[in-house]
């Protein structure tokens, strides 16, 4: 018998999601590269975001034009794009490192010159392979995050213990550039759908594999 999906949330309905999902409107553009390892994983936090802000574009692949980036931002009445990423690409661009132990760093201020965020979604090597294929990326000015916490993704293994899933690092952010977000709201169905699999695979092999 054929998988019945939710055409709201494009979840099996035995995993619907949409009562944890609350549409916030966002007025912070967010722009997301999504590698192409990504696009297929049943457990991507990316349509987890589109379904919760209102002022979202997806593009799949690992090449991306530069000029549609901008044409996208144009839509949304945005023009000014910052970058999360780890690291500085560029002498030439700005670097900002966002203490989020310290919310009332003075640097919250500089942030707000910034209308739209781009986020790259993968693995730390896809993210990386992102930067080096789309040369353009690394002339924008980024924004690293320091204390950000552990993960709450809690059946993810990955090398880097402070590393946040797409949609933690966008609950990170965007509520420090708009008022009008709560992380809480846009990461309930995140941890939703964390309880689900659990749930699914059993305590003892979630604790054997995960703890």
């Amino acid at each position: 018998m054929a998988r019945v999906y939710c055409q709201r949330c494009n979840r099996p309905e035995k995993v619907c999601l949409c009562a944890s999902i609350s549409k916030q409107s966002n007025t912070r553009t967010l722009i997301i590269f999504q590698h192409d390892d990504e696009q297929k994983k049943p457990l991507s936090t990316v349509p987890l975001i589109q379904q919760g802000l209102s002022g979202v574009e997806v593009l799949n692949g690992l090449r991306f034009d530069r000029e549609k980036c901008f044409s996208l931002l144009a839509k949304h009445g945005a023009c000014s794009p910052l970058l999360l990423y780890p690291e500085s690409l560029s002498d030439d661009e700005e670097h900002l490192v966002l203490d989020l132990s310290d919310l009332a760093s003075p640097l919250l201020k500089s942030l707000q010159q910034y209308d739209s965020l781009v986020i790259l979604d993968g693995t730390w090597r896809n993210t990386r392979e992102l930067v080096l294929v789309n040369t353009w990326l690394q002339s924008l000015p980024t924004l690293a995050l320091l204390n950000a916490g552990k993960s709450r993704y809690r059946i993810r293994k990955s090398t880097h213990e402070f590393s946040l899933s797409t949609i933690e690092a966008v609950a990170k952010v965007l509520p420090l550039l708009d008022e009008n977000i709560d992380s809480e709201t846009l990461l309930k169905p995140f941890e939703k759908m964390i309880d689900q699999q659990i749930q699914y695979m059993g305590e003892e092999v979630f604790l054997r594999n995960y703890r």
